[in-house]
């Protein structure tokens, strides 16, 4: 079995290895600090290794990540590590292409559960993510998702974490003026006027 972490975190990174070489004392396990240097691990790939990344610390959609692995890693189970909320992001990045999504914060249990599950051809969320998605919440995520695109969610989220067009522009190599289509889009879809209406707006779907 071969593991591939791509975290900048280097702290994360460690504390990943050490755990799965407790279990698997035969894994295979590469650290990778930046994107750019897992897509060019890949293209030298001969096998599928599990690639556990956190899609959060990256400074592109998380859709163009995911998308961007399976093509040239087709067989390649992801693991989304993440403090991404699970409310918003859970679902859409299972759909796309991840076969597992577990929060930083989760137990040890959690992690070995989630790399044991996508080695069998399963996918894992834990019972906590299952209940906030597919219980009180479950009608008002899957009309939400509906209304906004990957990147109108990516954009959408930037927005509410306080950063301006000009900010967003430069951490997505997007126009500014592009970006403000997307604002404006944005708010006419979810029938919003300024950015505390729509965290409002993004906040009651979780």
């Amino acid at each position: 079995m071969n593991i591939i972490i791509t975290d900048y975190q280097e702290i994360t990174r460690r504390g990943l290895v050490s755990l799965i070489q407790e279990f698997w004392s035969d894994v295979q396990v590469v650290q990778i600090n930046t994107y750019d240097e897992l897509k060019q691990m890949l293209f030298h790939c001969n096998d599928s290794p599990i690639i556990i990344i956190d899609p959060g610390l990256i400074d592109i959609s998380y859709d163009e990540i995911i998308v961007g692995i399976k093509i040239r890693s087709p067989h390649s189970p992801i693991i989304i590590y993440t403090d991404l909320s699970p409310s918003v992001y859970a679902i859409r990045m299972l759909k796309i292409g991840a076969s597992a999504y577990v929060e930083k914060r989760s137990n040890e249990a959690d992690v070995l559960l989630a790399i044991t599950t996508v080695l069998s051809g399963g996918k894992f969320v834990n019972d906590q993510i299952k209940e906030k998605i597919f219980k009180s919440n479950a009608i008002k995520d899957a009309a939400f998702e509906k209304e906004l695109s990957a990147k109108e969610l990516n954009i959408a989220n930037l927005l509410i974490q306080g950063q301006s067009i000009k900010e967003i522009s430069k951490q997505l190599n997007v126009k500014q003026g592009t970006i403000g289509t997307f604002k404006f889009r944005i708010f006419k879809k979810l029938k919003v006027k300024n950015i505390i209406q729509l965290a409002e707006k993004i906040k009651s779907t979780l």
